[in-house]
């Protein structure tokens, strides 16, 4: 884009350029990643950064996204504040994903007085992650329950499992064990709430799945 015209003013706290006239289109397109973070990372820095955020939970809401709302998404340690400021976004009118429902949101941060905020652009900005449930892979079938948990965890399935592992979002192995069987459970009332991996080491090799410890 070229030859835009317009002003530069700084609204909460925010030095920006605001364009006065319209412009010819854009002839060349070069995408910009997001960076990952986790809602704790987030500071005033960090305004206008394309950023995404894995394995959140929006909570107190129902119905259909409205423009101009707050809605409070978690991680289940840190809450954080996701904003429908590009108004008329293709999931304005939506149904609000359910609480239980891990999602991975991606926008852009802004800052309202003392408040960070995500903006989502558009609906594949929030893409809903499958919950870990019964799984078939064709050779092997697992069934990990409830999730999320808060004190026991269940483990059903056709492999002969020797050990077993949870490992956290800082890739720490949290708890560890030698087992054999094929119905194991797991203590996890010790462990803080969030999002972590369970991992299966079993006669037909690694397996992996995420679970959501809550209190």
């Amino acid at each position: 884009i070229s030859n835009i015209e317009g002003r530069i003013n700084i609204w909460n706290q925010l030095v920006r350029f605001q364009p006065t006239a319209n412009t010819e289109a854009s002839t060349e397109n070069t995408p910009v990643e997001p960076q990952l973070f986790t809602l704790a990372d987030v500071g005033t820095g960090d305004q206008a950064k394309l950023v995404k955020f894995e394995d959140v939970f929006i909570t107190g809401a129902s119905g259909t996204f409205m423009n101009g709302q707050n809605y409070t998404i978690t991680d289940n340690e840190t809450e954080f504040v996701l904003r429908t400021d590009f108004y008329n976004a293709d999931y304005i009118g939506q149904p609000i994903p359910g609480a239980n429902t891990p999602l991975h949101v991606t926008g852009v941060i802004l800052q309202h007085q003392a408040s960070m905020q995500i903006v989502p652009r558009f609906a594949d900005d929030i893409v809903e992650q499958e919950e870990v449930g019964v799984i078939d892979a064709g050779i092997t079938a697992v069934s990990i329950y409830p999730n999320p948990a808060s004190s026991t965890v269940y483990i059903r399935t056709d492999m002969e499992v020797y050990g077993i592992r949870l490992i956290d979002m800082l890739g720490q192995v949290v708890y560890s064990a030698s087992t054999g069987g094929h119905q194991l459970h797991v203590d996890v009332s010790h462990l803080n709430k969030g999002i972590y991996f369970i991992q299966l080491i079993s006669d037909k090799g690694l397996f992996t799945e995420r679970i959501h410890i809550a209190r």
